[in-house]
């Protein structure tokens, strides 16, 4: 199974469950590895003005995961749960 494959099929197929189940259980290590070899300074600086630094887009991943968390774990107890509708800029 290839995780460097992020464009997984979002069909739910058996296959495509277990690669981005895998991608999941190695995101953070490879979050990780990739900020253990940078500075602060280096983590907070933004490529252009309009870019976000890395510590902007992991307080961004940090803060889905927060909105989210409640809705996967639904849909991994349940087979059709209601998800209640959520504002993207809430």
């Amino acid at each position: 199974m290839d995780v460097g494959d992020t464009h997984a099929s979002m069909i739910a197929t058996p296959d495509a469950i277990k690669l981005n189940l895998c991608i999941i259980s190695q995101t953070s290590q490879r979050i990780s590895d990739v900020c253990d070899n940078q500075s602060e300074a280096q983590l907070r600086t933004r490529v252009e003005t309009d870019n976000w630094s890395a510590v902007h887009i992991l307080a961004h991943l940090r803060a889905c995961a927060d909105v989210w968390g409640k809705g996967i774990n639904s849909m991994l107890a349940f087979d059709q749960p209601t998800l209640p509708y959520m504002s993207p800029s809430t």
